[in-house]
């Protein structure tokens, strides 16, 4: 953006400031995050089971959740 002229360098220094903080902030949480015991292979399994099981979810899920359903995978 800078190179190209696209913003001068005011704007270009306020939105460079901004994606500083941001990355910053990002960081942190990560840095700030806790691990819990957070058992990876146990999670894994759960959401494979869940795939397997998915289309009997389906059928028998009410319209709105099978909008949301839709919705996370093919978006």
């Amino acid at each position: 953006m800078k190179k190209k002229e696209l913003l001068d360098d005011e704007d270009f220094k306020a939105e460079m400031d901004k994606v500083k903080i941001q990355i910053a902030d990002k960081q942190t949480r990560v840095i700030n995050c806790k691990d819990d015991n957070f058992d990876v292979k146990k999670n894994v399994d759960k959401v494979f089971n869940f795939i397997c099981d998915m289309p009997k979810f389906y059928e028998k899920a009410e319209y709105p959740i099978k909008i949301k359903l839709q919705g996370s995978i093919f978006f």
